[in-house]
């Protein structure tokens, strides 16, 4: 519910006809990887007891396909309401690259969601898959020399070289976070 009212707010609180990619890229770098954490952060609450994964690991399907399913589930979430985002601009008259404003607005959450969901897997403490994904967004605010990781692409002109970063590294981020290890089990 929280994340469906920060969405409906984005209307609210930004230009639905912005004059330059710029401005049209502020809700997308800056508002979305925020409703991103909290709404691939929370994939991982349900089942915090030894008890609860080993019963649900006893079943056909896995824990692990579980989070999948729900990070699968926010991923395509936001996808939609950036594609309505993108679709409003397109309604504007001003010249914008939507083709690179799309692709931007579409890895953001898969960046953000997959360093969620890799700070998860690595620590298994949920607040670090909200705690991590946030302080690096804290970091791009506020440090513009992360280079192609930051995830003010657009605002800080960098281009495709910036979203095809973040998504290779945000798809590799997924191997790792859903892969299991032989030593340390799924949890």
């Amino acid at each position: 519910m929280l994340i469906l009212t920060l969405c409906l707010l984005i209307p609210i609180l930004f230009s639905t006809t912005p004059t330059t990619t710029v401005q049209a890229a502020i809700p997308g770098e800056l508002f979305m990887p925020l409703i991103s954490i909290f709404a691939f952060g929370n994939i991982f609450l349900p089942e915090q007891t030894a008890d609860m994964t080993a019963v649900i690991n006893s079943k056909p399907i896995q824990l692990k396909t579980i989070y999948a399913l729900r990070f699968g589930w926010s991923l395509l979430f936001l996808s939609i309401i950036n594609s309505l985002l993108i679709l409003i601009y397109l309604l504007s008259t001003a010249n914008l690259n939507l083709g690179l404003l799309w692709a931007d607005f579409l890895v953001k959450p898969l960046f953000i969601g997959s360093l969620a969901a890799l700070s998860y897997r690595l620590c298994h403490f949920p607040a670090l898959a909200y705690l991590i994904p946030t302080a690096f967004l804290a970091l791009c605010i506020g440090y513009p020399h992360l280079g192609v990781f930051n995830l003010l692409t657009i605002m800080n002109h960098q281009g495709w070289l910036g979203i095809i970063s973040q998504l290779i590294a945000g798809i590799l981020f997924l191997i790792i976070s859903f892969t299991k290890f032989k030593k340390q089990p799924f949890a």
